[in-house]
C-alpha cells in the first residue's frame, strides 16, 4: 500500500478491497486516507465506479480461462512500459515456470457460501466476512450445470469454510455433494477449506460418498491446524487430535486414492516442543498428501 500511496495521483481516490477493509478500515482511512470495502458491503462499489449496471445484477464469472489468456494478451504491453516493472517482472517468472509444462486446466469456480460459522481464536477474516450465509442448493446445481455445458472438467468450490455449508438453511454439505456427485459427465472437484470438525460430524455419510466418487476428487483440503489437544482447545478448533485421526484414518482406509491436504499453523501462543511434536506424530499417522505450513503472526 506505500508504494501505492506514493505513486497515487493528486486528488486520486485509493480504494481498498477485501478482507483488509472489513477488519481494520479506520487504520486503511488514517494511514492512507482510503477508502475501506469489505465483503460485506461490497456494493457500495457501485456509487464509486459510477457502476451503470450494479454489482447484485452481475452474473458469477466462475472460470479462470480468460485470466490465463488475458496474461498471455498482456505480455507484450508490460514488456513496453518499464513503469509496470514490478507486474513484468512477476508475469516474466509465472511464465518462466509454465515453459516445458502442459497447460493449466482452466477450473470452473462455484461459490456455495460466504461468511463464517466458527469463532477461531486466531483468525481475524471472519470479523470481515460476517456470519455464514449459504447459497441455495438449487443456484449452486444451476451454476454447476452451466459449467457442465461449457465443457469443463473441473471445478472448485469455494467458501470461507465448505464444512459448515447449509446450516443456515437446514440442509448440509453432504447433501449438496451427491447432488453435484450425480451429474453426468467426466469432471473432477477441489474442496478446499472443509474444516475438520465437519468431516467428524458427518464421517459416515462423507467417508461413503466420497468412497464411492474418489475419482471425481481432485483435492480434498482439511486444515487441521495443530496435532495438540491443548493447542486445538486454545485455538477453539471443537474437535481432538484423536477424532481427526479417528475420522481420517477411517477415509483412508476406504478411499486410499483421495489426494489430501492439509494446514499446520506453527508458533500459536503458547505452543511447546511437546506440542509441536505432538502435531508431528499426528502427521505421521495420516500421511496426508501435502502439507502447507503457516506461521502464527499477530
Amino acid at each position: 500500500l506505500s508504494l501505492v500511496d506514493k505513486r497515487r495521483k493528486k486528488g486520486a481516490r485509493l480504494v481498498v478491497v477485501g478482507c483488509l477493509p472489513g477488519i481494520e478500515p479506520e487504520v486503511l482511512h488514517k494511514e492512507f486516507d482510503a477508502e475501506a470495502v469489505g465483503p460485506a458491503d461490497i456494493n457500495r462499489l457501485d456509487e464509486i465506479v459510477g457502476a451503470r449496471v450494479p454489482l447484485r445484477q452481475v452474473k458469477p464469472v466462475n472460470d479462470t480461462a480468460p485470466l490465463i489468456a488475458t496474461a498471455r494478451d498482456h505480455w507484450g504491453f508490460l514488456q513496453r512500459h518499464p513503469t509496470l516493472r514490478d507486474m513484468r517482472g512477476s508475469l516474466s517468472r509465472w511464465f518462466r515456470r509454465r515453459r516445458g509444462r502442459a497447460a493449466p486446466v482452466p477450473t470452473f469456480y462455484v461459490r456455495i457460501a460466504r461468511g463464517c460459522a466458527e469463532d477461531c481464536t486466531y483468525c481475524a477474516i471472519r470479523f470481515s466476512t460476517g456470519v455464514l450465509r449459504s447459497k441455495p442448493p438449487q443456484t449452486v446445481l444451476d451454476e454447476f450445470d452451466a459449467g457442465l455445458k461449457k465443457g469443463y472438467s473441473r471445478f472448485e468450490l469455494v467458501a470461507d469454510d465448505i464444512g459448515p455449508y447449509g446450516l443456515d438453511i437446514g440442509t448440509d454439505c453432504v447433501e449438496l455433494l451427491r447432488s453435484i456427485f450425480m451429474r453426468p459427465g467426466d469432471f473432477q472437484l477441489v474442496l478446499t477449506d472443509v474444516n475438520p470438525r465437519y468431516m467428524i460430524r458427518y464421517e459416515s455419510r462423507m467417508v461413503d460418498l466420497l468412497k464411492a466418487n474418489a475419482g471425481r476428487v481432485r483435492l480434498l483440503r482439511t486444515p487441521i491446524q495443530s496435532g495438540s489437544d491443548r493447542i486445538l482447545e486454545r485455538m477453539s478448533r471443537k474437535y481432538t487430535a484423536g477424532e481427526v485421526t479417528g475420522c481420517f484414518t477411517h477415509l483412508r482406509r476406504e478411499a486410499p486414492s483421495l489426494p489430501l491436504d492439509t494446514h499446520v499453523l506453527v508458533g500459536f501462543p503458547g505452543e511447546t516442543e511437546e506440542d509441536f511434536q505432538a502435531t508431528i506424530g499426528f502427521l505421521d499417522a495420516i500421511r496426508f498428501d501435502s502439507i502447507q505450513v503457516y506461521r502464527y503472526a499477530d
